[in-house]
């Protein structure tokens, strides 16, 4: 029986364009879950301005830099949280 003739470098560019489209469609589908993201972020940056905002008005702070300072480092803190939270739980997803 004969053998078959080997295509080393042909199966050489199959394996190898299989992989390029593969990390293709991994960056491209990176980037449309970070847009995704991205605008996830800005409806909730409404929210949290607004309950900062709110949270000033109830303290009776005024007064320009130091309010935005005080209103900055409560986003911080709020965000830093959610990054915390969600870091878990997204770990115990991957368990």
């Amino acid at each position: 029986m004969p053998k078959k003739p080997r295509r080393p470098v042909y199966n050489t560019v199959v394996r190898t364009t299989t992989k390029v489209g593969h990390e293709v469609r991994k960056t491209i589908g990176g980037a449309i879950v970070a847009a995704f993201a991205f605008i996830i972020a800005l409806v909730w940056q409404d929210v949290i301005r607004s309950t900062v905002d709110g949270l000033i008005a109830y303290l009776g702070l005024t007064g320009g830099g130091y309010v935005r300072l005080l209103a900055a480092l409560i986003t911080t803190l709020i965000a830093v949280g959610g990054i915390w939270y969600f870091s878990r739980w997204s770990e115990k997803q991957g368990q």
